[in-house]
Formats: C-alpha cells, sequence, structure tokens
C-alpha cells in the first residue's frame, strides 16, 4: 500500500475562536505578548539616546551651577526669549544687591584690589566698581535664594549681581553665601 504524501500547506486556521478550541484562555493568565520585548528595547533605548543628547547639548556651565544664566545686558536677556519686564527688574534688583554690599568710601587702590572695573562717583566722592551684568534663575531654591527671589506673571525668578575681579573672571554671591567665579 503507499504511503500518503504529506503536504507541504500545513495552515491552521486562522480564526480566532477556531484556533483557541485547542488551547482555551485563562483569564486569570497574563496573556504573553511576544513583541512587548522588543518594544520596550526600543522605548528604552529611545531614552538613552534621549538623556544622552541632552546631555551633551546641555554643559554645566549654562547655568551656572543652579545660579542661573548670566547676561551682560537687559538686551541680552530679551534677546534670549525672556519677557522685558522680568529681565528689567532682574537687572534692577541684582544692581540694587550689588551696591547695597559695596562698602562706601573706597579709594581707588581698595575698590581696583577688589574688581576690575571701577568708576569715580562724584555725588558719593567714591570708587565705585561696575557691574558686568547679572545672573537669572527659575529654579528658586529654598534656603539659598530669598533675597534675590520676586515674582512676575505668576512666575518666580531669582537674579544676582556679577562683576568682574581683579583676574579678569566673572565673579557673583552663590545662594550658599560663598563667592563663585567663572574663567572667561
Amino acid at each position: 500500500m503507499a504511503r500518503k504524501r504529506k503536504s507541504r500547506n500545513n495552515s491552521k486556521i486562522g480564526h480566532g475562536a477556531i484556533s483557541r478550541i485547542g488551547r482555551p484562555h485563562n483569564p486569570f493568565e497574563p496573556r504573553r505578548n511576544r513583541y512587548a520585548q522588543k518594544y520596550l528595547t526600543l522605548v528604552l533605548m529611545g531614552g538613552a539616546v534621549f538623556l544622552i543628547v541632552k546631555g551633551w547639548s546641555e554643559s554645566g556651565d549654562v547655568d551656572n551651577d543652579g545660579d542661573g544664566t548670566f547676561y551682560s545686558t537687559v538686551q541680552d536677556c530679551i534677546d534670549d526669549g525672556n519677557n522685558a519686564d522680568i529681565c528689567a527688574r532682574g537687572w534692577n534688583n541684582a544692581k540694587a544687591a550689588f551696591y547695597a554690599d559695596v562698602p562706601k568710601n573706597m579709594t581707588q587702590q581698595n575698590c581696583q584690589s577688589k574688581y576690575e572695573n571701577c568708576y569715580y562717583d562724584n555725588v558719593e566722592q567714591s570708587w565705585i566698581p561696575v557691574v558686568s551684568g547679572f545672573l537669572l534663575s527659575r529654579v528658586i531654591r529654598k534656603d539659598r535664594d530669598e533675597p534675590f527671589v520676586y515674582n512676575s506673571g505668576g512666575s518666580s525668578f531669582a537674579s544676582r549681581p556679577v562683576w568682574r575681579n581683579t583676574s579678569g573672571d566673572y565673579s557673583w554671591r552663590s545662594g550658599s553665601g560663598k563667592k563663585e567665579s567663572y574663567s572667561s
């Protein structure tokens, strides 16, 4: 007797209800999705690429370690996309804080020994250092930024004065009270 030849077309019945006849689905057992591992891998790889690109695009110096972004003029602040009122208030607050901390009645030698740029004020009859710019930050750190904080349009901002020291570096008082500097 001749053997029956096997068919190469071993297609199973494709309808879902019929294909489950041999293996009923347990509603309490989670379904295994064979694509879950592949999609999870893609999501993790995409997240890793995002973090790497973000880390390369932003250096730690842009934010000056949380003290804010440096602007030398109000117009630089506005050109960076900030509101004109915020920039003007940041500049004015930084200037007021700076001149409140500057010692009065400094001689030319005293002023130039601490600050790079000084000018003589006829009204005060004293040498006064020049403010080089200000730091503007949206991140308000508790117990560090209280003297520098102001509100505008529902958002809080902090600003600090920046000046040049005798070595030509930009300096500012960080929220921790110590003086920071950045070489240009």
